[in-house]
């Protein structure tokens, strides 16, 4: 083997270790480029599930708004709140009832 073949294998194996760490520099910034974009899916997904999940609660509230407003003031007064409690009384079909069921008494 000639100082020129000798030369030629040094360079090889000095341009495929620069390959080779070019390589690895470019796989940790795609790992940080996917690890970024499922952070921000994982993000995106949560935010969507919220969404739909108040969609979905507010769906029923709109179409049956006299139960859920009852249901609103029985949450109001089992937490202390009887100003709300007492106000609502007033509106809804369980507080007429109640109303007249009291008067009777």
């Amino acid at each position: 083997m000639d100082a020129q073949s000798i030369a030629v294998v040094v360079a090889g194996l000095g341009g495929l270790g620069v390959l080779v760490w070019v390589l690895a520099k470019v796989g940790k910034a795609l790992v940080t480029i996917a690890e970024a974009l499922a952070a921000a899916a994982v993000v995106l997904l949560a935010v969507w599930l919220v969404i739909q999940a108040v969609v979905w609660s507010l769906r029923p509230t709109c179409t049956h708004w006299r139960a859920s407003g009852d249901v609103v003031a029985l949450w109001a007064g089992w937490h202390g709140w009887g100003g709300a409690w007492r106000g609502w009384g007033c509106w809804s079909a369980w507080g007429r009832a109640w109303q007249s069921c009291s008067r009777r008494s």
